[in-house]
């Protein structure tokens, strides 16, 4: 949770405009480009042709040093978390349970994004004793018929893979008497997918997690645009998720049903509604060391492996970054650079604007109130 201290660092720097005044309350960290499944809704290893992503290809996976020196820069700024995420799936990496040691022996809260295939018996029980804090359980397809369609090419022993993943994880749990890492299943919806909605909730019920967040599927490349969520499927799905969220919270289960109902009536673009604080609270590092603003946005702030941290943070280029996305024109002119439709920070830049629009008027550049006019 943020400290008063580094809430009026966050304000001092909105104020100015540019120059950030703390380090990002939180770090995503890739952690290696390689997978072992494909989803069609994935940026990386999706089947449609697409850029690559900044940086290094031939980086694999995230050196030791790295997180060394992440350690030892973003401590001293104020950095209290970091989400381990990756173009691939995280448990790939050969040292993953020492990058998560290492987070932790720093006092820092860990998070990591999975797509549970890889968790056996034994990788529950060593997730259990790392000190991890929260696993983030991706989940697709909740059957045979949306994991052939989804998951194109994979064993459909995946779907029981997952299942079984989640079964290890609560067993751990139970034996080592330890409450983390909460599980939180991400559930992916699109137009094909979330009428099934009871199914979902069957999963989440029998998974014994603590959460379950929903999210909007993205298309990368045009080929399964028809799969985005429109606008009129609002009511429809607005009625089954209030049906999910009923008995969720009758299991004591947290769920994000709410805020995904918000984004919903927002639409896609509800980017434009307020500016994109981003560049204030958070960064992304890639696995040999490129920094970005966020993970849709291609713009290079730097490279670890040639300058600090703090050098990078609050350089020229995310300086410019910060004064683009305070307002309407800046953020336009950021769209061939920024992929921004159902963008993750969302939330996140709400919850900072419905604070932040009162102070406004004494910000050096004045922030947006709607890039839609």
């Amino acid at each position: 949770m943020a400290t008063l201290k580094s809430k009026l660092a966050l304000l001092a720097g909105l104020l100015d405009g540019s120059r950030a005044y703390t380090g990002p309350a939180w770090l995503v960290l890739d952690v290696t480009r390689r997978c072992n499944t494909v989803c069609l809704g994935c940026y990386f290893h999706c089947l449609q042709p697409r850029d690559p992503s900044p940086g290094d290809q031939n980086v694999k996976d995230l050196p030791l040093d790295l997180v060394d020196q992440l350690i030892r820069e973003l401590g001293p700024l104020g950095t209290r978390e970091v989400v381990l995420v990756g173009e691939g799936e995280p448990l790939l990496h050969p040292r993953h349970l020492d990058i998560i040691a290492a987070f932790k022996k720093a006092g820092m809260k860990v998070q990591l994004f999975t797509n549970g295939t890889l968790i056996g018996e034994g990788m529950a029980e060593s997730l259990v004793e790392s000190g991890l804090d929260v696993l983030q359980f991706t989940l697709w397809a909740v059957n045979a018929t949306e994991h052939a369609k989804w998951h194109p090419g994979e064993s459909l022993s995946y779907v029981d893979r997952r299942r079984r993943a989640l079964e290890f994880m609560a067993r751990a749990k139970k034996r080592k008497d330890q409450p983390l890492p909460r599980v939180n299943i991400q559930m992916i919806l699109n137009r094909d997918n979330f009428t099934n909605m009871e199914e979902r909730v069957n999963w989440v019920l029998a998974s014994d997690c603590e959460e379950v967040t929903f999210g909007f599927f993205r298309d990368w490349g045009g080929q399964h645009e028809n799969q985005c969520l429109l606008p009129t499927d609002g009511e429809a799905i607005r009625e089954i998720l209030q049906s999910a969220k009923r008995r969720l919270e009758a299991a004591g289960i947290q769920h994000n049903v709410d805020e995904y109902l918000d984004r919903v009536r927002f639409g896609a673009d509800g980017w434009r509604e307020f500016p994109c604080y981003t560049g204030w609270y958070t960064t992304y590092v890639k696995v040999d060391g490129t920094v970005l603003a966020c993970g849709h946005c291609s713009t290079v702030m730097g490279n670890l492996r040639e300058n600090g941290f703090a050098d990078i943070w609050n350089g020229a280029t995310y300086r410019d970054f910060r004064r683009r996305s305070s307002s309407a024109e800046g953020l336009m002119s950021l769209r061939g650079r920024c992929n921004c439709s159902n963008c993750c920070m969302w939330k996140d830049n709400r919850r900072v604007h419905r604070v932040f629009r009162w102070f406004a008027p004494l910000a050096a550049v004045a922030p947006l109130r709607s890039a839609r006019a």
